[in-house]
């Protein structure tokens, strides 16, 4: 696939948002391919996709809990109690 870098004025009723990446297929390229590197259809024939926003979960590997993720500062192993300077 080829990619194409655009960037426009959005026209958001018309679904065009002001940076896009798009995907040309080359000949004999199976859309399949294309959807799995995160683009999705721009139109009917398949001959042009966008890049969207995504978030891919591995659902056989997903276990739902109700805890919240740990702090940016407890992940650093700082705990709950660093402090960040603020400038006054």
């Amino acid at each position: 696939m080829k990619l194409l870098f655009s960037e426009q004025k959005s026209d958001y009723d018309h679904y065009q948002f002001p940076y896009a990446i798009w995907a040309i297929p080359e000949p004999g390229e199976n859309p399949a391919d294309i959807f799995d590197a995160g683009f999705l259809p721009s139109s009917r024939n398949l001959d042009r996709f966008y890049l969207c926003r995504q978030v891919r979960v591995n659902l056989a590997r997903f276990k739902p809990s109700s805890e919240k993720p740990p702090h940016p500062a407890q992940r650093r192993g700082l705990g709950s109690k660093a402090r960040i300077p603020r400038r006054i």
